[in-house]
């Protein structure tokens, strides 16, 4: 009948054909059949900051969930990165929060501190999908806070190197040196060519967020104790790690004294650095997409006594004020996101859903397999309402690693004090 009635509209002589779309229009039975599905959903909404290509990926597992069944619909709102956490944080605070979002587990400490996010305890009690030992432990307990679980995976961005098969292989190496440390750094000494080409590029700047707490986890050190509510970073690990990181600048000369954002991935392309450090995601970056076959991906050496990495995660949270049956919807969308992450893979960062590693198709997938073998290993940042280390790189890390002060442990003592201080009193 829907047939004949589109027939019709194209040929305005065939009486037949008006008759019929009439007598369906005024029955109900067009509407009725065309907009049913949407008549008995449940629709809710997804807020989230996720930028660059990991946009392609998120938005596809979207529309293919809406597009798999009718009971559930999912509204979209794709945010700016920029401005994304400070529309969240109004939302919130008016009592108006969309019914799932996304956001790192340190970034939704305050959230779950206040009370702003539903527990998902029982939730997923049920749930064949959304459980424990589907999920690396670290990733998993991570989304916890004070004994109870708010948080559900989404993605990590492991920390990896970046390395010129070409300038490896010059120097007779068939792959990097990721282990011991005292291998790691002599084959870092053999590349470098004087500043012609270093062996390996420790940034003065970004991406040493993902770096720094990397050194600091193998040298054996954490960033905070939550329990005292003090920064522990200017810890014996700690100016063992630092110290570490300057060395390789200044005294053993591996790496450039003077860097720029980015910088590092030009110097590997160009054929000026032979190993790098930065996030999952650049592995489709387009200058290094320059080197063709000789761009390289490998985990991160191990530099300390332990083998750590920093993992950089990003979450799914539930709105406290969700109804049931929009807690029900949101659930159905998660099982269905996870069992189909493999499109996230696809454009940069790694799944936490193991049975989607453990696949084939995930394991043809150069970089994200690489990146996930460090997930058994990975350091996440925990949720800590208050919790603000910007004192840390301002007043200790780029002052050493940029050779504005050999007082390291006085630099790390000075940052440790303002982050224990806004942790203790954070509206002060």
């Amino acid at each position: 009948m829907l047939k004949s009635g589109r027939w019709a509209r194209r040929h305005t002589a065939r009486v037949f054909g008006f008759v019929a779309v009439a007598a369906l229009l005024g029955s109900g039975a067009l509407v009725q059949n065309a907009q049913a599905s949407r008549l008995h959903a449940t629709t809710i909404t997804l807020w989230s900051g996720i930028s660059g290509s990991d946009q392609t990926g998120f938005k596809k597992i979207i529309d293919g969930f809406n597009s798999s069944q009718s009971a559930v619909q999912v509204e979209y709102d794709q945010n700016a990165f920029t401005g994304y956490d400070q529309k969240l944080t109004t939302a919130l605070s008016a009592g108006k929060g969309p019914t799932i979002w996304t956001g790192c587990a340190a970034c939704q400490a305050n959230n779950m501190a206040q009370g702003q996010i539903a527990q998902l305890d029982k939730l997923i009690k049920s749930s064949k999908v959304l459980n424990a030992k589907n999920f690396d432990k670290p990733v998993w307990k991570n989304g916890f806070y004070k004994g109870h679980q708010y948080l559900i995976p989404l993605d990590t961005v492991p920390l990896v190197m970046y390395y010129n098969k070409s300038l490896l292989k010059k120097a007779g190496f068939k792959k990097p040196v990721i282990s011991p440390p005292s291998k790691v750094l002599a084959a870092a000494k053999k590349l470098t060519k004087g500043s012609d080409q270093y062996g390996m590029v420790i940034p003065t700047d970004w991406p040493m967020q993902f770096v720094w707490p990397t050194l600091l986890a193998q040298f054996g050190g954490k960033p905070f104790n939550s329990s005292s509510k003090t920064a522990t970073f200017n810890s014996q690990a700690g100016v063992k790690a630092l110290t570490y990181l300057k060395n390789l600048i200044y005294q053993h000369h591996v790496g450039p004294d003077k860097y720029a954002v980015d910088q590092d991935i030009k110097m590997l392309a160009n054929g000026s650095a032979a190993q790098i450090f930065d996030g999952i995601w650049m592995y489709t970056n387009a200058t290094l997409q320059t080197l063709g076959s000789n761009e390289g991906i490998s985990e991160v050496p191990q530099f300390g006594p332990k083998h750590k990495v920093f993992i950089g995660d990003l979450y799914f949270a539930l709105y406290k004020k969700n109804s049931a049956a929009d807690n029900k919807a949101a659930i159905k969308f998660l099982e269905y996101f996870q069992t189909h992450s493999i499109e996230m893979a696809k454009v940069g960062p790694v799944p936490t859903y193991k049975p989607v590693i453990a696949t084939k198709a995930f394991k043809k997938l150069t970089a994200a397999n690489v990146a996930a073998k460090e997930l058994k290993y990975g350091v996440l940042t925990p949720p800590f309402p208050g919790y603000d280390d910007h004192w840390l790189y301002d007043d200790a890390l780029w002052p050493v690693l940029r050779g504005q002060t050999s007082d390291i442990k006085g630099s790390l003592d000075k940052a440790a004090e303002e982050v224990t201080n806004h942790m203790q009193n954070p509206s002060g």
